[in-house]
This record gives C-alpha cells, sequence and structure tokens, in this order.
C-alpha cells in the first residue's frame, strides 16, 4: 500500500522499483537507500521515467549506473506534472537529496487530492514552515508516514545535541592525547538520560560523571609500542549515503579532515558539497585519526546492541598507524531503544570501545505526533511495520490527531454522488 498513492494507482511508484513493469507512467525515487530504490539497477529501461532530487538523481546515474536519459530531477520546492498530478519536492531533512513528496490531483469526480509521502523523515518543527505544507494543513487525504520510531518508547536528542556530544567526547580524547587539560570540555553529561555505568569487557574504567558516550582515555591497555601524541584512532559509523551531518561537524569541531575510501570519496562527489565542506574529506588513511567505517562494522543493533571487538582490534592492529587505542562511535536511533542498549551504549575491551549515540534521521515518536498533529490528515498510512496488528496500533496512535471532520464530510459526499447515480 505504501508504494501506491490512493487515486493513481498502478500509474505510478513511490520507491517500489521491485514491482516495476511496463505499464508504469513514472516511478518516484524518495531517497538513496537501498531498502527503497532496491529492485533499481543498470539494466532500467523505463519506460516510465524516474524522478527524484538532483543529489539523488547523481547517485542513481553514478553508482547505480542508470542511464541518465531515464531520470528527472529537481531541487526542493519544485514540481513534477505528471499522471495528471503535481508533486512537489520538499526536504526530508533525512540523508543527503531526500524528499517528501505532496501529490495533488484531481479525482475521476473532479474532488481535490492531496496526498502526502514521507519516504523516510526526520521531523524539525521547521517543515511547519514549508509554504506547501502550510496551504495543505487539514487539506491532506492521506499521509504515508515513516514510522520506523512509531512508538512512545522511542524519544531522541536533537541532531544537534548528539553531534554535539560526539564532537565534544573526540576533542576531550584528543586533548588528553596531547597533554591539555580537557576540564573546559562541554560534553553532556546528561545527554539522553543514559545511566551512567559503562560496562566494560576485559579492563578498563568506570564511565564515572562522564557521559555515557565518552570512555575514559586513562586506561592501560593500549597495544605496545604505541604511545604518545595522537595515539588514539577514531571511527564513526556510516551508511553508504547518511550520517554525513556527523561527519561534517566533527571535522569542523576538530579542524581535522575525515578518511572515507574512494567509494565513499565518488558517492561524496555527488553530493554538491562546496567550499570549506568538500574540503574536509581525504583518501589518506595516515592523514587524521577520524576514520569512517559501515554501519554494523562496529556492532550490530538487532535485536539487540552487540560491539564487533574482532573487526575493531583487526582494524587498528591492520592499519599499521601510530595508534595504541581505538574507540568507536555509532550514531543509531536504536541506541536508546531498549533498557539493554542504553546500559551497554559504551563497552570497551583492552584497547578498543564502543559507543552508542542516539542520534537518528528518523523521527521519534514525539516528533511523529508532532507532523501529523500540525497537518491534521484524514487518514494516516504506516510505511514501516512487521505485521498487520503492528500497523493498525500505529493508526491508533494519531486517532486523536485526524481530521475527522473532514473524513466524515468526504464519506457524506461519497454517498451523495451514490444517490445520485441511482436516481
Amino acid at each position: 500500500e505504501s508504494h501506491e498513492i490512493d487515486g493513481l494507482e498502478g500509474r505510478l511508484l513511490v520507491d517500489g522499483f521491485r514491482f516495476a513493469e511496463p505499464k508504469i507512467e513514472a516511478y518516484f525515487l524518495t531517497h538513496f537507500h537501498g531498502d527503497h530504490y532496491g529492485g533499481l539497477s543498470s539494466s532500467f529501461q523505463g519506460p516510465g521515467l524516474i524522478h527524484c532530487t538532483s543529489v539523488t538523481g547523481r547517485l542513481v546515474s553514478e553508482v547505480l549506473g542508470v542511464e541518465k536519459r531515464f531520470i528527472r530531477v529537481y531541487q526542493y520546492g519544485e514540481h513534477a506534472e505528471v499522471c495528471g498530478a503535481r508533486v512537489t519536492f520538499l526536504d526530508a531533512n533525512h540523508c543527503p537529496g531526500a524528499a517528501l513528496l505532496l501529490f495533488s490531483f484531481r479525482s475521476k469526480t473532479g474532488e481535490e487530492k492531496l496526498h502526502l509521502h514521507t519516504g523516510d523523515m526526520r521531523y524539525t518543527p521547521t517543515m511547519k514552515d514549508y509554504p506547501a505544507l502550510i496551504d495543505a494543513r487539514g487539506r491532506i487525504d492521506r499521509i504515508y508516514l515513516d514510522t520506523t520510531y512509531c512508538h512512545p518508547k522511542h524519544s531522541f536528542p536533537t541532531q544537534e545535541e548528539s553531534i554535539g556530544c560526539i564532537a565534544d567526547c573526540i576533542i576531550q580524547r584528543l586533548d588528553e592525547d596531547a597533554g591539555i587539560d580537557s576540564a573546559q570540555s562541554n560534553c553532556n553529561t546528561t545527554l539522553c538520560d543514559v545511566e551512567k555505568d559503562s560496562t566494560v569487557v576485559g579492563v578498563g574504567e568506570d564511565a564515572g560523571s562522564q557521559c555515557n558516550s565518552c570512555p575514559s582515555a586513562h586506561t592501560d591497555d593500549a597495544l605496545p609500542g604505541r604511545q604518545g601524541r595522537g595515539r588514539t584512532l577514531f571511527l564513526l559509523s556510516a551508511y553508504t549515503i547518511g550520517k554525513e551531518r556527523v561527519l561534517l561537524e566533527v571535522a569542523r569541531r576538530t579542524g581535522l579532515p575525515v578518511y572515507v575510501d574512494e567509494a565513499k570519496i565518488r558517492t561524496i562527489s555527488c553530493l554538491g558539497l562546496e567550499g570549506d565542506q568538500a574540503r574536509r574529506f581525504t583518501s589518506d588513511a595516515a592523514a587524521t585519526p577520524l576514520h569512517v567505517c559501515r554501519m554494523g562494522f562496529a556492532g550490530e543493533m538487532w535485536p539487540f546492541f552487540r560491539p564487533n571487538f574482532p573487526n575493531l582490534e583487526g582494524y587498528l592492529r591492520d592499519l599499521a598507524l601510530p595508534h595504541a587505542r581505538l574507540l568507536a562511535f555509532i550514531p543509531t536511533g536504536w541506541a536508546v531503544s531498549s533498557a539493554y542498549n542504553r546500559r551497554h551504549s559504551q563497552v570497551t575491551r583492552g584497547a578498543v570501545s564502543v559507543s552508542l549515540v542516539p542520534y537518528s534521521e528518523h523521527s521519534d515518536f514525539a516528533g511523529l505526533r508532532d507532523f501529523v498533529g500540525f497537518l491534521r490528515p484524514q487518514r494516516v498510512v504506516p510505511t514501516v511495520f512487521s505485521d498487520d496488528r503492528e500497523a493498525r496500533a500505529m493508526v491508533a496512535r494519531f486517532s486523536d490527531l485526524v481530521n475527522r471532520g473532514a473524513s466524515l464530510r468526504a464519506f457524506v459526499a461519497t454517498l451523495a454522488r451514490a444517490d445520485s447515480k441511482s436516481d
């Protein structure tokens, strides 16, 4: 249901390349994540064209090898005119190029229809300032909503707070490595209301009054022969595209470049970064202690957090650089998804520490309710759920926010049309 738009079934698909067929007139891609572009490859031959933002379009072309003649790109605020519908692209505050899609068209009976598909999104109050959404308030029929974290247990700090915690922790450790007094660190020790006890596997120190994402640098478990300035290597977990906001801010705050592999360099080149931002990445591993690893390399999150010490110890050992210890960060909303993950948000074994930080590019539950309450759609359609029972539970969590009056008026209008036809 989430790949089709009510009233346009059989004509266009949203993030639905697995269901591609010749009769489809248009494909919309909300953003460049594998679970949304799945089924799309260099063999794509249309005939329906792919509609997406310019950043997503470059990634589809350069990374997947899709021919440019099949791609139509748009800036935020611009419209696509397809299948009799006007589709407006709006910033989804997810990964670079991610878009909300606002569909506006006339039904077969001449009624105006408005549907919003969020793809993946991280709600921010600035969305209430989008002119297209202000105009659509109270008139949206369906919102196809990113319900990744649609449960009251999910509550996140702001993205700025979470990024600031990572940057502060790294700066504190860099200062300690350099023998500089870091007592002035601004690391927020109460961030995320996480318990302050760390789990140490092997040898380490209690986290004490530190932020739970900031393990102490004072441990005797550094690898032998590696001492002195710059002895800590930092690993920042990121997707093929996603978490760039973390990488860029850490680079800005520390004044250090971020090492990424050649494949990531090619991906970053598609993002349209300019000036200082474009210069914050390097493919020289020896040029910086800030390195990027793929999400999952430092540890798995499902069904609960399990650090991957062998991966990290091997990375530190095989890199052959003068680093005595390694500190890995995993920025994810699942960091606070369970009491277990909160208790084990910082774990240490020997020279390696892994920290979970509750940074997400999806909306938490309060954000979802604020967004739905602002728009007051007639119906919420979940796009992320495990089964029908969970989907119904999600819909019920917004029952007090939907526009029941509009739904009732639409139902009455439908009955009236049916009566007129029977006359």
